[in-house]
């Protein structure tokens, strides 16, 4: 791995982000996909998207290094 990926920024993603799902696609090009992983904390129904709080409870995802660090404003 280059040096410089090794300080690109990653980037965990759940739900719609997640390969296959429909916003996948913001990532493609500008990510590089690392590893499955999970976070602990809880989803709560915030209507049309979920938000990720502190608490009981494990949350599976997936990790992503940051070819584009700008990427994030989009999100």
């Amino acid at each position: 791995m280059p040096p410089s990926a090794e300080r690109a920024p990653l980037l965990f993603v759940y739900g719609t982000f997640m390969r296959g799902e429909p916003a996948h696609r913001f990532l493609m090009g500008r990510a590089t996909f690392v590893d499955d992983g999970h976070v602990a904390g809880t989803l709560l129904d915030l209507g049309r998207f979920p938000g990720l709080v502190a608490g009981p409870g494990r949350v599976w995802g997936e990790v992503w290094r940051l070819e584009a660090p700008e990427l994030l404003r989009t999100l």
